[in-house]
């Protein structure tokens, strides 16, 4: 299922953003505590499957992208360390667990893009972190969302004040959300030729 967050929404449904001031703690609570019916900050995207997409086509900028997929391995060594993308793969280059309190507990993957086949590909400087919970023994429910990833150029500038946030409004012009649409769209053709 490929949902995104409402175009459209009142002030207080749509007035925060991840930033980059989030710590890794925060981060980690955020992904333990969303359920699928939970309001989402306005610069997330839910369900986007990011093997499908080169880096470049993402949206570039402080978007982030929330997902649901129960395919996803935890990376180990050796190939458990790939995850096939188009145009080549990415890399886990290192592992941080994060500790939120007693009962919650994530880890950090940075990954890091390479164009070609594994593992003899051309490096690039496209960077991903992705945020999964570990433990979570305050939840009563099993965990709906099972990652939260970000992309972005290594050494590119952080985006950190309200005004430099990117909005998913409709009423502007937006580049992201026009590639977002082009891939649902393409998703769902996809998913009628390999129905019809």
């Amino acid at each position: 299922r490929t949902i995104m967050c409402p175009p459209l929404g009142t002030p207080t449904e749509m007035n925060y953003s991840i930033s980059d001031s989030w710590s890794d703690e925060e981060l980690v609570r955020f992904l333990a505590e969303r359920k699928a019916d939970d309001s989402l900050p306005e610069n997330v995207l839910v369900g986007m499957d990011l093997t499908l997409i080169h880096p470049r086509d993402s949206s570039p900028g402080n978007i982030w992208y929330l997902n649901q997929s129960d395919d996803q391995q935890p990376y180990g060594n050796g190939e458990s360390d790939i995850r096939k993308a188009k145009g080549g793969y990415w890399k886990c280059i290192d592992v941080l667990r994060i500790q939120t309190s007693k009962s919650t507990a994530g880890v950090k993957f940075s990954l890091e893009f390479y164009e070609g086949e594994a593992p003899s590909g051309k490096r690039t400087q496209w960077l991903m972190h992705e945020y999964q919970v570990e433990q979570n023994d305050d939840a009563n429910v099993p965990q709906e969302y099972k990652s939260l990833c970000t992309i972005f150029m290594q050494g590119s500038k952080k985006l950190n004040t309200e005004d430099e946030l990117l909005s998913l409004s409709t009423n502007a012009p937006n580049d992201h959300l026009e590639s977002y649409l082009q891939y649902l769209a393409d998703m769902e053709e996809q998913n009628v030729a390999v129905n019809s």
